[in-house]
Parts: C-alpha cells; structure tokens; sequence
C-alpha cells in the first residue's frame, strides 16, 4: 500500500516538474522570437502554469482587479491566463480604436473547446473565424433572414404570439378564469419570448407539455454553457485536452446532443414539407428561406443541415443578449450609399429597421437638405472668417456638425441635442477658438534635453476618434491629435476681448457702402484678396515678436 502511494507520488511530481521544464522553456523560446516586437506592458508575478489567474482571485467582481490594473499599466496592458496571453483594453478610445478603425483585425476568434462542441465544429458563424465561409453565412443571414422585408413579412407573428401570452396571462392571474394565483414575469417573458423565436425559425410554437419543458431547460443551459470556459483552453498543453476533471466536457456533449435532435427534427419537418407540393401563398419561416438558399454543394466545410442547425443557435443567442436599448429605426434617403446591399446586411446585422423616403417627395427630407445647406454656409464663413485655404474644408464641416449638437435647436423646443441623445449635461469648458495659436507638447522622447516642450500650431478641430484637439503643424504641414495643448486665446470671451479680432475680421469680409441698395449681390463682381498662408503667417508673427521685421532683419538694423 505504502509502495503504492509513493510510486504514485513520484509520478505526480514528475509530471509537474516536466511541466514546470517545459513552461520555461517554451517562454524562453517565446520570448526570444518576440523580443523585437513591441508588446504591451506585462504585470509582475505571473505563475509558471496559472499565469495571473492569482490576481484575479479574491471573490471580487473581475472588472475590480482589471480596473486595479488598468490604473498602474494603462489602459492597454497584457496578461496570462494560464499560458495564453490576453490583451486587456480599458478605455473607451482604444476600444473605438480596435473595433471601428482596426475591426478586420480583430475580426477572428480564439479557437476554445466549448466553441467548437457548441458550434459543431464552428459552423456557427457567430464563432468561426474570419475568413470566406463566416462572409458567405453572414452575408446570407443578413440578406435572406434578418432584412427589413423579411422582418415585415413575419410581423404577424410576434404579433399574434404577444397577444396569446398575454391573454394567457390574464387567464392565470384572474379569479374569475384561473386560479389567480401570482404570476412569476421573467419565466412569462422567456416563454414569450422563446415562442416568438422559434415559430420566426421553425413556425412551432411550445405549450407546457413534456416537450416543451424540455426544450426549454436545454436551451437554458445551452445559453449557460456558452459562457463558460474549459480549463484545457487554457493550457498550452495537447495531452491535457482529454482531461475533464470538472465534468463541462461531459455535460456541453450532452447538451448539444439533446438539442441536435430537437434541431434535427425541425429540419427533417421541414424537408419532407418542401418535398409535397407547397402553394405560393405559404408562410415560409427561417429553415424554409435557409432549405432554398443552401444546397448540398454551397460549401465544403460544413453541410447543409450543419449550417442550418448552426445559424439556428446564432439566432437564439442574439435575441437573448438583446437586453440593452440600441438604434432601432434609421431613416435615410433612396441614396445609392443607403440601399446597397453592404448597408443593408450593415443594418440587419444590428437589427436597425431601415426607413426610406419616397421618391420625388422633397418633404420627407426637407430637415436634413435645410441642414445641408446650413453646415455649407458655416464652413464658407469659418474659412473665411480664419482666412485658411480651402483644403481644410472636411476638418472645417467636422467642426461646423460638432458645434451644431452643442446649442438649443428650435426643431427641438430649444432643447440641446446633445443632451437629448447622451442625457447628460453639455459641457463648453473645452471649446476653442477656430484657427487660434496653439502650442502642442513634445513628448520627452521626441525631444532632445534643451529642445522646446512645445511646437506652435494652429487649432483646426476637435478629435472624433478620441479626446484631443486637431492641430496644424505650420512646418511639416500635418494635421494630428493632441491632448497637451495650450490656446492663446483659450475660449470665445477671452477671443472677443483680444486685438486679434481686428486682424481677423477684414474690411473685405463686410459688405462695401459704395454698393447700391438695390443692386443684387449676385450680380457684383468683387476682387477678393488671396488668402494669407497660416504658416507664413505665424513665422512672421514670431519674428515681429522677436523683433526682426517679415523679411528677417533686426528692427531698427538696414537690410544689406
């Protein structure tokens, strides 16, 4: 017995120490391939096998020790979960950054063994990788499924369903027809919502029979696994992958079992109904568009039953996270940017209904072409009002729409849009004048020791992709974002109250007392004077201020 346990013993710690070997070694190795590579910065303490899992830990919420983090390595900072390195984003901008600027990047997913059994074997293109068959499933769950005009098509159902529960509901909660016993809401909305879901995709609809409680408890679960994680994932380790010590494996292969065949025989119904004749006037629910769509030869990855049953799932996932208030309606003209078919999958994808106006009817968009021509008219005057030249136009109508959201507007009761659709209050503290001198800061590593902290520039917008101020270098005539920077003229008070205004607003920008007052504007030709180079402009400026004249000579000293 004694023998036993020691022979076992020593096994244990032998695998342990080749586990712990390999771990290095493979780090070592990692590292070295890596070392030219710019990497995030790493925390400290990291265990050979759990990596920084022991931060983590603590019972606390895990959005508490990532934020911990966040504060002492920024807001972009790498860890370890086990042996496989994770990236933590913690700022809104970043994640703008990664999602909208660098998406086709972060387009894939990791591969995780609960993807895999619960996807059958990623066909579900929620988690399949980025690549031709996750564009061809979304492209045809977003055309053919989730379009405007499909969604129209089955409005009655969700109709017809939320009028039977509720009726049902009265029923239950009456004295008068029921028991009128209390009604438990969140297992009424799951069930109504769970009707809802699978007559759009099956045309079937549960009652509470054996059956439908199944189906139910499955679903729950499967929507409960589909969160959770394997410890395998996590190890780097082939040998480990057979290993289920908790028991998930077991229990995710049973669940997909159980909906496999519930999935299975809705799509069985469904191909012997296409077989018999079927008139035109039929409701046609999801597997029935997908039965048309897809044959036997569309892929060869998967099947054709395999990415029915797999987009079925997908369906059932997005409708339960929908929980939070998004952009539902968008209302747009019949531009060719607006009804394409990229726009329209754009749309569905993000379950966005899609308005359109009527041909040759100007009312319906009599607002944003009003609009249109207001946003021209500012960018005309702020150009030349900050005497810049023309090809700053697109920064200039960025910073017109910016200041549009800002004050009260009339169409909305003098009621700030802003405030409408953030429902906080505006802020103006960070407002500037347009095309004032402004002074960047340098980095210390941009920077020798006895080098200016600052370069002159010119304030030319306010950044869209995260906080900061659009600047104009005068030198190497570039525009680029900078939190540090400092105006000369820090807001419209301190603006007005300057000499600067003089200089700004010209006799040849007001109108000429020598015109009649019956002669039509249009019909005026007047000289309008070049525009003044900003750059010139600011290089003369800290010549004057320095006492030289515009041609570089010292005042009071002749030219030679």
């Amino acid at each position: 017995m004694n023998m036993d346990f020691l022979s076992n013993l020593l096994a244990i710690t032998g695998v342990i120490v080749l586990v712990f070997m390999y771990n290095q070694w493979r780090s070592r190795t990692k590292s070295k391939t890596t070392k030219k590579t710019k990497s995030p910065p790493e925390p400290e303490g990291a265990w050979p096998i759990i990596g920084h899992m022991h931060l983590l830990a603590g019972g606390k919420p895990i959005a508490r020790p990532l934020a911990d983090l966040a504060d002492k390595y920024g807001p972009i900072y790498k860890i370890n979960l086990g042996v496989q390195p994770v990236v933590v984003v913690s700022s809104w901008e970043a994640m703008k950054e990664c999602f909208t600027t660098n998406d086709k990047a972060l387009a894939s997913r990791p591969d995780s063994s609960t993807a895999k059994y619960l996807s059958y074997n990623l066909a579900l293109f929620g988690i399949a990788p980025y690549g031709s068959y996750w564009r061809e499933m979304r492209k045809i769950a977003m055309l053919e499924l989730l379009s405007a005009r499909r969604l129209e098509m089955l409005k009655h159902v969700r109709i017809s369903e939320l009028s039977t529960s509720i009726k049902q509901l009265y029923c239950i909660s009456s004295k008068k027809y029921g028991s009128g016993k209390g009604v438990v809401i969140s297992e009424w909305i799951e069930q109504l919502t769970l009707n809802i879901i699978t007559r759009m995709i099956a045309g079937k609809t549960y009652g509470e029979d054996v059956e439908a409680r199944k189906f139910r408890k499955v679903v729950k679960e499967f929507m409960f696994v589909s969160g959770d994680f394997l410890l395998s994932d996590w190890l780097p380790y082939r040998v480990l992958k057979w290993v289920d010590m908790l028991g998930k494996l077991k229990n995710i292969k049973r669940i997909m079992k159980e909906l496999d065949l519930i999935v299975g025989s809705w799509i069985e119904e469904h191909v012997g109904r296409k077989r018999e004749e079927s008139k035109e006037g039929d409701e046609q629910d999801f597997i029935d568009v997908m039965l048309s769509v897809i044959d036997d030869s569309y892929t060869q990855d998967h099947t054709r039953e395999t990415i029915i049953k797999a987009t079925i799932l997908e369906f059932h996932a997005i409708v339960e996270r929908e929980i939070r208030k998004k952009l539902k309606c968008l209302h747009t003209d019949n531009g060719g940017k607006y009804t394409s078919n990229a726009f329209e999958a754009y749309c569905a994808s993000r379950g966005i209904w899609h308005e359109t106006t009527v041909p040759g009817t100007l009312q319906h968009n009599g607002v944003a072409k009003r609009m249109n021509r207001t946003i021209v008219e500012r960018v005309k005057c702020i150009l030349k009002m900050a005497k810049l030249p023309k090809s700053l136009w697109a920064k200039t109508a960025r910073t017109a729409c910016y200041l549009i959201n800002k004050p009260p507007l009339v169409p909305l009761n003098f009621v700030i849009p802003k405030e409408v659709w953030s429902r906080r209050n505006v802020s103006y503290s960070h407002l500037r004048v347009f095309r004032c001198k402004a002074f960047a800061h340098i980095s210390k590593k941009n920077r020798q020791k006895l080098d200016d902290k600052s370069t002159p520039c010119i304030f030319v917008g306010y950044s869209d992709v995260a906080f900061g101020y659009k600047l104009l270098d005068p030198v190497n005539r570039k525009i680029f974002r900078s939190r540090d920077a400092f105006q000369e003229d820090q807001t419209v008070a301190d603006f007005e109250k300057s000499t600067k205004l003089r200089d700004v607003i010209t006799p040849d920008l007001l109108p000429s007392p020598e015109l009649s007052q019956n002669a039509r504007y249009d019909d005026v030709q007047q000289e309008v004077p070049e525009l003044q180079d900003p750059m010139r402009e600011i290089e003369d400026q800290e010549k004057r201020d320095e006492g030289h004249d515009e041609n570089g000579v010292e005042q009071g000293e002749q030219p030679p």
